[in-house]
């Protein structure tokens, strides 16, 4: 297809880069050693990226990261997935079994466009009770509103979910 210019082959297979190879190829980051907000707003200072504010919140700091670094360098990269998001980016994702600190979530990019995100669902009830109490606290702590508990959500993974796991496509974007 054409593109804004460019010329792009939708010819499978797509290339696939993990979140943490796409940080040190395009950003030149090291998304492992950014567990803490201080250590990656430091190495995000050290890249040189002039956006970074001191109030950032963790995920602040990574949208700034892809938006400003990653998602300009996908422009020419061709149809593009990039795969395992970090764990706090994925809220109902499952947590891929051999490496804890990522989700199982994709997201499709063609010409630098995010064009779909899928992931694996996560079917533990107590983790998302967890989970869900954790997202509380931390809108709490940072003045934000505080929502309540979906019961019924939780109630219906209590009784047992299925394996799943699907893919949300933006047709506007698409077309």
């Amino acid at each position: 297809i054409e593109y804004r210019g460019n010329s792009i082959d939708l010819e499978p297979p797509w290339r696939r880069l993990t979140l943490r190879e796409a940080f040190a190829l395009y950003a030149g980051m090291d998304l492992e050693v950014c567990e803490n907000v201080d250590e990656f707003r430091q190495q995000a200072h050290s890249c040189g990226f002039a956006s970074v504010n001191r109030d950032d919140s963790w995920e602040d700091l990574f949208f700034k990261v892809l938006i400003e670094k990653v998602e300009p360098a996908l422009v020419g990269a061709g149809p593009i997935f990039l795969k395992e998001y970090p764990v706090r980016l994925a809220a109902l994702a499952k947590i891929k079994e051999d490496d804890p600190g990522v989700a199982e979530r994709v997201e499709a990019y063609i010409a630098g466009l995010e064009l779909a995100n899928g992931f694996t669902e996560l079917n533990d009830p107590l983790e998302q009770r967890q989970r869900f109490m954790t997202e509380r606290q931390q809108r709490r702590l940072a003045g934000m509103p505080v929502h309540p508990l979906d019961g019924d959500f939780l109630d219906m993974l209590e009784q047992g979910m299925p394996p799943a796991g699907g893919v949300a496509l933006g047709v506007d974007r698409l077309l």
